[in-house]
């Protein structure tokens, strides 16, 4: 299973959804080797024929990932303090983190993994069930069907990765390649879990 995951800093991520859009044709792009339409419906996730993809933006920071096949689903949140994470800890219940990172971990894995079941988020966010401890980069751990990747992202900034993958619950590692470095705010990796 090959993954591709890109990150684009701009201003205004938010307010201009365009620049995402071009972000992720470009990573759809470059990871199947030729120009692939990508389908934006107002309010729902992108869709491209062939691959998977799931796309996320916080702030100045957005992220794509493109896989082979399978489900799939990103989600990146730019670190804040902790004071600002209140309601999005309340909502999680239950072993919160009483750290900003570790609650953004917990929190973009329960918002990957909403995208990649293709549902948004639930009422009751903990019906989600994710790894308590996402895994660190460069690892993956298996868990009901799901793969969680370790997903390398801009500082300050943290990021999910989840995949559909049949298999053994367990954990691993994961070959990451960074593809280039043309512009200081692209980034661009390509990973494979050696599952």
């Amino acid at each position: 299973m090959r993954i591709s995951v890109w990150s684009h800093r701009a201003p205004n991520q938010r307010r201009s959804p365009e620049i995402a859009r071009d972000l992720l044709r470009r990573a759809v792009a470059e990871h199947v080797r030729r120009d692939v339409p990508v389908l934006h419906r107002p309010g729902r996730a992108p869709a491209v024929r062939d691959v998977a993809v799931s796309l996320s933006r916080s702030d100045d920071v957005a992220m794509c990932v493109v896989a082979d096949s399978g489900a799939v689903g990103i989600d990146v949140e730019r670190l804040r303090p902790w004071e600002d994470l209140a309601d999005m800890a309340s909502l999680i219940g239950y072993a919160v983190p009483r750290d900003a990172p570790g609650l953004l971990a917990l929190w973009t894995c329960k918002e990957a993994l909403a995208k990649a079941l293709g549902t948004g988020l639930p009422d009751d966010v903990r019906t989600l069930e994710t790894p308590q401890d996402p895994p660190e980069a460069k690892t993956w751990a298996r868990s009901n069907g799901w793969l969680w990747v370790g997903c390398p992202c801009e500082a300050g900034c943290v990021a999910a990765l989840v995949v559909a993958s049949a298999g053994p619950d367990g954990h691993g590692t994961v070959d990451i390649t960074e593809l280039r470095q043309s512009d200081a705010d692209l980034r661009a990796w390509t990973m494979t879990p050696r599952l």
